[in-house]
């Protein structure tokens, strides 16, 4: 549990937190602001905004080869998505890049990686 101590600041975080009575109290209170209806509400809106846009804009693509036939990878299609949705509910709460402004996004995501992961091994964070 050293990981949870270092890393989680002391068990404050729920995922790391040893089963007990704080770790019952967070789950209450992260499940009831999490899943209550109004936020359910509020994400599924930011969900389906995203998918209507990335309908839209595969269908410009389709529009703009005109009657070529072109390949799409659909795992970077998925993956553009579900950034989006990430940015938009955690970060900055509009859209910010669309499937063409891909270069922005990934420079982002490279940040956001660094930030995050910039260690491959936590023993790294601990015993520094």
């Amino acid at each position: 549990m050293a990981v949870s101590r270092y890393v989680a600041y002391d068990h404050a975080g729920f995922g790391l937190a040893p089963y007990g009575l704080y770790w019952q109290q967070k789950r209450k209170l992260f499940t009831s602001e999490l899943f209550m209806s109004q936020r359910l509400e509020k994400l599924k809106i930011v969900c389906n905004s995203e998918v209507k846009s990335i309908i839209n804009e595969l269908l410009f693509l389709s529009l703009k080869d005109g009657d070529k036939m072109s390949t799409m990878d659909m795992n970077k299609l998925f993956e553009h998505v579900t950034f989006n949705i990430n940015i938009r509910i955690m970060l900055f709460g509009k859209r910010r890049y669309s499937f063409e402004g891909m270069k922005e996004a990934a420079e982002v995501k490279e940040a956001i990686k660094k930030g995050f992961i910039h260690r491959k091994n936590l023993v790294s964070y601990i015993l520094r």
